[in-house]
């Protein structure tokens, strides 16, 4: 999670939060029901990322888009940190 906060604010959780990553495979479904519809109504989110643990699949839903899916793959023919 990435967020402004102040240094007395608790640093294990934001109630501004302006991104959230999710990375879970037994939760993907919650993930993409009930955690998105409340995250994408807080006020301060920009960015709600979503990533695949057992494939190279990344999606991202920003406000700044209305909340619209994008995927980003990695390509079969790359390995990770090679290009």
């Amino acid at each position: 999670m990435v967020a402004a906060m102040t240094p007395k604010q608790n640093h294990l959780f934001a109630a501004l939060p302006a991104e959230i990553f999710e990375v879970s495979k037994s939760t993907k479904k919650m993930d993409t029901t009930t955690k998105l519809i409340h995250y994408i109504n807080l006020p301060t989110l920009k960015e709600y990322v979503l990533v695949e643990q057992d494939s190279v699949c990344v999606q991202v839903l920003r406000k700044r888009n209305y909340w619209q899916s994008e995927y980003f793959y990695l390509r079969a023919c790359e390995k990770i940190g090679h290009q």
